[in-house]
Formats: C-alpha cells, sequence, structure tokens
C-alpha cells in the first residue's frame, strides 16, 4: 500500500485526476484521502467541473474543508457552487471564516445569496466580521499591514495573510524584517506560499 500511495503521489494532478476517473466512488475517495491537502488541490483542478463538485461533496468534511482552503478563492465559490445545498452547507460550515470570506467575495452576487441562505446565523455572524477584516487590511499600505501582522499570534498571521490577495502578501512579506518575513513564510500554508513565491 506505501508503494502505491509513493507512486501516486508522484503524479501529476492530470495524471492524479485521469486515474482517478476510472476508480469507483469508494476507491477514488480513499485515494484522496491519502493525499496532502495540497495534491488534493491540484488534483482536482484538473478535473472537470462536475467531477470536481462530486469530488469535493464526497470528501470528508476534514479533508473537504482542508482542500478547500489550499484553493484560490474563485476556485473556491467554484466548487461550492457545485455542489447541493446541503453539501455546500456543510462545506461552508467546515471552512474558517476568513475562508468563507474569501469565497463568498468571489461569487456573483445570486451565489453569493445562495450560500448565506444556507449558512447558520453564527457563521454569518463570522463571515461579516471577517469580511471587515480583510476590508480594514486592503487599504492599509504594505508597511502598516506588516506592523499589524507583527503583532500577531502566528496562526492568526498565517489567516491574515491567506485573506490577503498573493498581490497584496507578497507586498506585505516584503515590508516586514527579513526575520519576521521568513517566520511568516514558515507559517504559511504551502499553496499561499506558492501563490506568493
Amino acid at each position: 500500500v506505501a508503494k502505491k500511495q509513493e507512486a501516486f503521489e508522484a503524479l501529476s494532478g492530470d495524471e492524479r485526476a485521469e486515474s482517478l476517473s476510472k476508480m469507483t466512488d469508494d476507491e477514488r475517495a480513499k485515494a484522496l484521502h491519502m493525499m496532502s491537502p495540497e495534491q488534493r488541490e491540484t488534483t482536482l483542478e484538473a478535473m472537470e467541473p462536475e467531477a470536481r463538485a462530486a469530488a469535493l461533496a464526497a470528501m470528508s468534511p476534514c479533508d473537504r474543508a482542508s482542500t478547500l482552503t489550499c484553493m484560490t478563492p474563485d476556485e473556491k465559490a467554484e466548487g461550492l457552487m457545485g455542489m447541493s445545498p446541503s453539501d455546500r452547507a456543510a462545506a461552508l460550515h467546515s471552512l474558517s471564516p476568513e475562508d468563507r470570506a474569501l469565497a463568498l467575495g468571489a461569487m456573483s452576487e445570486e451565489d453569493r445569496a445562495s450560500c448565506l441562505a444556507v449558512m447558520s446565523a453564527e457563521d454569518k455572524s463570522a463571515v461579516e466580521a471577517a469580511e471587515e477584516k480583510i476590508a480594514e487590511m486592503d487599504v492599509m499600505s504594505p508597511q502598516a499591514r506588516a506592523e499589524a501582522l507583527g503583532g500577531l499570534a502566528p496562526e492568526e498571521q498565517a489567516k491574515a495573510l491567506h485573506a490577503m490577495s498573493s498581490d497584496d502578501r507578497e507586498a506585505t512579506l516584503a515590508a516586514m524584517t527579513p526575520d519576521g518575513r521568513a517566520s511568516a513564510l514558515a507559517g504559511m500554508s504551502a499553496g499561499d506560499r506558492t501563490a506568493t513565491l
């Protein structure tokens, strides 16, 4: 099993997607579970939209959340809108408020309203607070963002950097001290690091 997993992990996202298309639903779910979130994301990116939505919906809540977190806001939005309303509600609930806000921000007003309609009052409130934080960061200069992030715990710093566009993240990191930048990069997800560097 370990050798099969290593061979599967060595494949490109396109190759993994092709391989998954030949599996049963149960085999596909198990194979996706064995991948890292980043590998799942690149594999799903290579799939057709319908297959991608089905794969996301079939994942465990934990796998789905970690995979959606690696995706760009546009990919999150597309993945969520390809799900049934009940699967979408579960997926949205499993995301952090920042990731929910990013996904909703990439949607049309109609899709956003559809998502908000299936969310709990608590999740909606958390999204509103995250959207306010994102808006505050958007108007800051890179230097001001770097200073604000310097006072945050590493986990909160990673969340704030994740909520930024790759251009804003890059400018913010450039405004940090070398030690601060190294620490911030170490705390970021692999997907955010790749998108930034």
